[in-house]
């Protein structure tokens, strides 16, 4: 103490972080050093809302695994966490039901591999390489999805709801009787209650085929696409 003020020696609180200087404290659960602005770029996608810095999944994957390790990430959005897994040297499995376009976690991974130098590239030293396995489960009930979210008019939508019905799409609770009952109803809705209505109606575990499901010869999936089902969940022969 002098003067009733408390000398701090600040050679204490730096610390060698990503090879450069910088003024450090013990870690808590609230990080406000790694911001938002500026990521946009990262990786060469974008996803509006919904993208995460490379630096903030470099600290939680650095805290919790060690090289080698496996990364799980169910939302996997435009790909941030397998592009950072990837470069620090882990095993990851991404999981994602949206269809981001160009700006999909493959598209991602693959400048990556070409040696992507955004984000933490240059604090892990990455330089490119490695590869990995994507695999797209078979569509069901997502193609009527998506023909809903593009229909324009009230006979497009009733077109998929009559499909959705033929092929047994929707929710077990739904009865025949009662979507004859209340078509008049539906007619008077707007165009995007329509949508809503029906996709309410479609069951959403229809969307893709079950596993349990692939050797249905109703289904028309190839041989080939069998037998890497079978083998992706250790059921082969």
């Amino acid at each position: 103490m002098q003067n009733g003020q408390e000398l701090a020696f600040y050679s204490k609180k730096v610390r060698e972080i990503d090879n450069e200087l910088m003024p450090s404290m013990q870690v808590t659960n609230i990080w406000t050093d790694t911001p938002y602005e500026g990521i946009a770029s990262e990786g060469g996608v974008t996803l509006k809302g919904g993208k995460k810095p490379e630096k903030l999944l470099q600290r939680i994957i650095a805290l919790n695994t060690e090289p080698g390790d496996l990364v799980l990430d169910f939302h996997l959005g435009s790909g941030t966490t397998a592009a950072v897994a990837h470069k620090m040297g882990r095993r990851y499995i991404g999981i994602e039901q949206l269809d981001y376009g160009k700006n999909s976690p493959l598209v991602r991974l693959r400048r990556v591999i070409d040696g992507d130098k955004s984000g933490v590239s240059k604090s892990v030293g990455w330089k490119g390489g490695g590869s990995f396995v994507y695999i797209e489960l078979a569509e069901l009930g997502e193609q009527l999805v998506r023909e809903l979210q593009d229909a324009t008019t009230t006979d497009e939508i009733q077109r998929v709801l009559d499909r959705a019905t033929e092929r047994g799409l929707l929710r077990p609770s739904v009865l025949p009787d009662q979507l004859l009952d209340s078509a008049s109803e539906f007619e008077q809705l707007s165009l995007d209650a329509q949508k809503r209505a029906v996709a309410e109606l479609i069951d959403k575990n229809r969307l893709y085929i079950n596993a349990s499901e692939a050797e249905d010869a109703e289904l028309g999936l190839l041989e080939a696409d069998i037998a890497f089902t079978k083998s992706f969940y250790g059921k082969g022969e």
